[in-house]
């Protein structure tokens, strides 16, 4: 269970978000920039925060440290571990940069010893895993498949074709697509 407050209300579009969503333990917000994907977000995990013991929200390497001042903007008491810090205690929200889920085995060890049955895992920019080849997308699939909750946010998450979908909708659950 992680324990936090929220600072800020939803618009009436986040709000029908949210409720489209909690019906399900696996979902994606495909919202334009600006919309506020990240406070939807953060709203999913309120919701169910008696039910999971962290959030693992990866994102590019270029959004750390924007995504931690969103989440300290609208909510209040996030102990918050970013991936590369040498932050030392208990953290329920953990900041990790997708392109290290490829390049760093240091990373790579991380996510594994953090990420478990009871995490929340959102990934940020979700075409960064549209590539079925690529190592990050093959890691940080292998690593979430047994998370009860996982979510991707994107505004265009699909830019060469429908193929790019598919390895997104594997990371949410390899039910949707087969």
């Amino acid at each position: 269970m992680i324990d936090f407050t929220l600072k800020t209300e939803l618009y009436n579009h986040q709000k029908e978000a949210v409720a489209k969503q909690m019906s399900s333990r696996v979902g994606a917000l495909f919202m334009d920039m600006g919309t506020g994907k990240t406070r939807t977000a953060i709203e999913l995990v309120y919701q169910r925060r008696k039910r999971i013991s962290k959030v693992v929200w990866f994102c590019p390497v270029s959004l750390k440290r924007t995504i931690c001042e969103e989440l300290e903007k609208h909510s209040k008491g996030l102990k918050i571990k970013v991936d590369g810090d040498n932050q030392r205690g208990k953290f329920d929200w953990y900041v990790i940069g997708i392109e290290s889920m490829a390049q760093s085995p240091k990373s790579i060890l991380f996510a594994i010893k953090i990420i478990d049955r009871d995490s929340y895992v959102i990934i940020d920019e979700s075409s960064f895993i549209k590539n079925a080849f690529a190592k990050r997308t093959q890691n940080i699939t292998r690593l979430s498949q047994d998370c009860r909750y996982r979510l991707i946010l994107n505004g265009t998450p699909i830019s060469n074709g429908i193929q790019d979908m598919y390895s997104q909708s594997k990371f949410l659950s390899p039910k949707i697509l087969g």
